[in-house]
């Protein structure tokens, strides 16, 4: 499915000098079409906010936790301040001004949503002009 959403993202959206690597990812028992969205809004994300990046890369993985699969999607775009981490799983908190990324800042509190109905969660890291990280977590 990764695979799959990648290859559509890049060509829908004109990333494809983006590098993308995907590891090795874990299965996961959760309703398909809502974890898809997770992985659309995530990756989508990543190339988004990694366009204007001259050496644009994206990294997919997995490690098992215990009792959960963490996956992380991480990249080397725009980034934001760590500070605001938090808020940005809020509805209609943006990070970025509109003129500079589109979007409408729902995305990522609907994959908050998402993640805690299926007993997972989601958290971010990130620094400005390096990049960001975004690290959710299903049950096994």
């Amino acid at each position: 499915m990764v695979e799959c959403i990648v290859e559509g993202l890049k060509d829908n959206y004109a990333y494809p000098n983006t590098e993308v690597n995907i590891g090795y990812l874990a299965n996961a028992d959760c309703d398909i079409g809502l974890i898809k969205h997770v992985w659309v809004n995530l990756i989508s994300n990543a190339l988004k906010y990694s366009a204007k990046t001259a050496d644009a890369k994206v990294d997919i993985s997995w490690y098992e936790d215990g009792e959960h699969n963490v996956y992380i999607v991480k990249d080397n775009g725009a980034g934001f301040n760590q500070i605001h981490a938090q808020r940005m799983f809020e509805a209609f908190i943006r990070l970025h001004s509109s003129d500079d990324f589109e979007g409408n800042g729902i995305g990522l509190a609907i994959v908050k949503k998402v993640l805690e109905r299926h007993g997972g969660g989601i958290s971010a890291k990130g620094e400005v002009g390096v990049g960001a990280e975004f690290i959710f977590w299903l049950p096994k």
